[in-house]
């Protein structure tokens, strides 16, 4: 049931670039970001609120980590013991040098993977998995399909350069959301610091977290994966770790990864207060329990017709715009208004 409303959101989404209302009395543009390709995702209306190149192919480097993760915790629980391969020698950095038939418990090793997006953790995985990369980069594209990103192709685990490998910013959104499924990638994820006990070493290696914003402690807590390779660019997989309204961003190929996830951050967190705000004005008199009712027999709104204009109600609106081809910003400009017989 979530797979296919993922898949049938996935297909009704519009291709946008929006302007939107960061208070009730002033009009702001949604951010400019160095990056080449970048989204924010809404789960709560299944739309992209914020669209550059969502659907162009992108070198997505190691947050292609985050699908490797899932595609373990379906089969594995956190105990399963994984035994290091031979191959692992040949893997490129970065990597925690692991040594040939040391076992790690699969905890330890999503640790490694996650937090410092250790090369050599991802490519044995995917060994003890599938026993080669090859055969796990088709789990890798059965799972994405599955979910709904099926405009991407994955060839290896860890995200290492390959010109088969591409992603759309879209479609990570997607894999994103997913992971928020996993309790046990979103605990990882959280972690700032981890303590990783290399066999025949007395001695712990502190691996620290390559997300940045979660080091300076940055508000709104933003929560993901990073990925980085010559032709990749600077990139980043993650959401606003609020359980009442998440939000998904993704960007690929930036030039200045913090400040791109930063800006869409801070932006997407007021998206729905200011969105809300300007529509409370717009709609004067009009009771909400009528747009409510409107929305509702439309198939847009799925709350209590209660007259209270909230998020449910907001996210009613970006579908219902999205569904008659306008410009999707939440807004309800006179066009929406007369659409639904409210002018």
């Amino acid at each position: 049931m979530f797979v296919t409303s993922l898949i049938r959101s996935r297909t009704g989404i519009l291709y946008l670039n929006l302007w939107l209302f960061f208070s009730i009395w002033t009009a702001s543009a949604a951010p400019t970001v160095t990056a080449t390709a970048a989204v924010v995702y809404d789960p709560l209306s299944q739309q992209c609120i914020y669209n550059k190149n969502m659907d162009l192919p992108m070198y997505p480097a190691s947050t292609v980590k985050l699908l490797t993760a899932m595609i373990a915790l379906d089969r594995w629980s956190l105990s399963k013991k994984i035994k290091i391969p031979r191959s692992v020698e040949k893997i490129c950095p970065y990597k925690l040098y692991l040594k040939k038939n040391d076992v790690y418990s699969l905890e330890e090793m999503l640790n490694a993977l996650l937090i410092r997006s250790a090369n050599d953790v991802a490519h044995t995985l995917a060994i003890n998995y599938a026993g080669s990369e090859r055969r796990f980069a088709v789990i890798m594209n059965k799972k994405a399909w599955s979910i709904g990103a099926r405009h991407s192709y994955f060839t290896n685990p860890h995200g290492l350069p390959n010109s088969k490998q591409l992603v759309t910013a879209r479609d990570m959104a997607l894999l994103v959301e997913y992971t928020m499924r996993y309790p046990a990638i979103t605990k990882i994820m959280g972690k700032r610091f981890y303590q990783f006990h290399k066999k025949h070493n007395t001695k712990s290696v502190e691996l620290i977290t390559r997300n940045r914003l979660l080091l300076d402690h940055f508000k709104p807590v933003v929560l993901g994966k990073t990925g980085y390779t010559n032709k990749a660019g600077r990139c980043f997989a993650g959401y606003i770790d609020d359980p009442a309204h998440p939000m998904i961003i993704v960007i690929f190929q930036s030039k200045n990864r913090w400040g791109d996830v930063r800006k869409l951050a801070v932006w997407a967190n007021q998206f729905y207060h200011s969105c809300i705000q300007r529509n409370k004005k717009l709609l004067g008199k009009t009771p909400v329990s009528l747009l409510q009712e409107k929305l509702f027999s439309l198939g847009f709104y799925y709350g209590k017709v209660d007259n209270l204009f909230g998020r449910q109600t907001e996210a009613a609106v970006l579908r219902f715009q999205n569904k008659q081809g306008l410009k999707v910003n939440g807004i309800l400009n006179n066009i929406s208004l007369d659409l639904l017989g409210l002018n």
